[in-house]
This record gives C-alpha cells, sequence and structure tokens, in this order.
C-alpha cells in the first residue's frame, strides 16, 4: 500500500510539470491528501472497534460454531496440497451446501478450536466469504430443528415412537387421546423444569 502511495506522488508531481494553473493547486492538494493518509492495519478503526477486535470475535464466534458442530468441524495446519501461511492454520465445517472455512494464526487460535485434526484440510471448493457466511447461516436453520428433537428422541421411548410414525414434527409437544404432552421424559421420569409429582 505505501508503494502505491508513493507512485501516485511521483505520477501527480510529473503531472505538475505539464500543466499549470489550478490544476496544479489541485494536484498539491492530492498528494498532501496521499501523504498524511495512515496506513490500515489491524489497529485501524471505525471508532468503535480495532480490525485485531473483529477478528477475534470472529474467531471466538467462529470456535462456538465449531464446537456444536464437532461432527462436521475440521482443522489442518495444511491446506490439501501441503502448503500454508506462515505461523496460520485452517478451521473449516462441511456443511450441506459446501465448505465454510477460516484462516487464523496458530497462536493464540489453535487450540480454541475443539474439533478433529486432519494432517491435510479437504481441497478448497472455491467458496467465498460471503458464500462461507451464508452458509453458516444455513446450517444453523438446518440443523436446530432436527438437533433438538434428536435430543428429545434419544431421552423418551414415547417421544421416539410417535416421532418414527409422523416424521421430523417437534416431538416435545403432542397431543394425544386428548391428552396434551408437553416435555416430558418416561425414561427419567420428569416434566421439563422438574421430577413428576
Amino acid at each position: 500500500m505505501e508503494m502505491i502511495r508513493e507512485e501516485a506522488i511521483e505520477i501527480f508531481n510529473e503531472l505538475k510539470k505539464c500543466y499549470l494553473g489550478g490544476i496544479v493547486d489541485a494536484i498539491d492538494m492530492a498528494i498532501e491528501a496521499l501523504k498524511v493518509q495512515e496506513p490500515i492495519t489491524g489497529e485501524t478503526s471505525d471508532g468503535y472497534h480495532t480490525f485485531n477486535e473483529l477478528y477475534h470475535h470472529r474467531a471466538v464466534l467462529f470456535s462456538v460454531i465449531v464446537a456444536n458442530y464437532k461432527d462436521r468441524a475440521w482443522k489442518s495446519v495444511r491446506h490439501h496440497d501441503g502448503t500454508m501461511y506462515n505461523g496460520m492454520f485452517i478451521v473449516g465445517i462441511d456443511t450441506p451446501d459446501g465448505q465454510a472455512t477460516y484462516h487464523y494464526d496458530i497462536n493464540p487460535y489453535w487450540d480454541m478450536f475443539d474439533c478433529k485434526v486432519l494432517e491435510f484440510a479437504p481441497k478448497w471448493d472455491g467458496h467465498t466469504p460471503a458464500q462461507a457466511i451464508e452458509r453458516i447461516g444455513k446450517l444453523k436453520a438446518q440443523e436446530s430443528v432436527k438437533a433438538n428433537c434428536e435430543h428429545q428422541c434419544n431421552k423418551c421411548k414415547f417421544y421416539e415412537g410417535v416421532h418414527n410414525v409422523m416424521g421430523h414434527a417437534p416431538c416435545s409437544l403432542w397431543k394425544i387421546g386428548g391428552v396434551m404432552w408437553n416435555d416430558y421424559c418416561s425414561r427419567f421420569n420428569l416434566w421439563m423444569g422438574g421430577e413428576m409429582g
């Protein structure tokens, strides 16, 4: 970025030699603006957060998603072809729509991601950052209902039987024979919030 700025200043100085009058003043103003512009770094802020803070927030949030989808998540210090950016690793989730991946610094982020470690990451499917976040959003919507239903069914044979007959309807609330069953687990003899009286 600094090199581009210096080249722009040099070009403007050459233009000054070719023109006279008001344009020279405009060129001088442009040169001064280029000279005072601060380079963009991790400490650059929008007035609320620095890039470094936002990068850290993304890492923490993605680590929570990875922890909730361990069966779909992985990390590696090598891309599929054996390469990797210096001091970094890649972590990803395989969604129904394809991969969602991010690169992070090994220190301090490697241990934050609790998922299987692969010798080589899967081959990149060409996804963009916009596609990655879209896929993560769809994953959450697709999986949350199914996970809740499976959780209930694994706890209670009554719900499991109803679930098997009825399909993927929410299984925590059923009306059977005029009786409303709401979050009751016969295996543990528990109603949601406490033991049945």
